[in-house]
């Protein structure tokens, strides 16, 4: 995924395409970065959702929810070969809502970096890919 998203029209999601009914109470966000609370569809006990999760993939098996921030993103090519991602990768997919997302390149000789914004022609919603997972503390539960 990317390091930054957007969606600015929720009210524009076509809930029939995500196989969904209803939407959590959501509003225009212009700048969602990681470790925020996202929309997310995902599938659980064969229902099909639309629910609000933290972004950043915390391991079931991690003792600090603090490793999420450091694992925002993940590349499908490598996923099943990292332990952090690979019961996600096999069972736990989701899709998140977004109307742009933000590449960045470095910028010779600089230590900031150029963002592009990526977005689809005509301004739909699309979705990207995701994965999510259960943690929980062990001393609270």
């Amino acid at each position: 995924m990317c390091g930054r998203f957007v969606l600015t029209r929720p009210e524009a999601l076509k809930l029939e395409r995500f196989g969904i009914t209803d939407l959590p109470p959501l509003v225009p966000r212009y700048n969602i970065p990681p470790s925020s609370d996202i929309l997310v569809v995902r599938e659980r006990k064969g229902v099909t959702e639309a629910e609000m999760i933290r972004w950043g993939l915390v391991p079931s098996w991690a003792k600090d929810p603090s490793i999420g921030h450091r694992m925002a993103n993940v590349r499908s090519d490598t996923a099943l070969d990292k332990a952090s991602f690979r019961a996600a990768m096999q069972k736990r997919r989701c899709l998140i809502p977004a109307d742009v997302f933000f590449e960045w390149q470095d910028i010779p000789g600089q230590k900031r970096r150029k963002p592009y914004a990526v977005a689809i022609r005509d301004g739909e919603i699309f979705a990207l890919g995701g994965l999510w997972e259960a943690w929980r503390a062990k001393e609270s539960g």
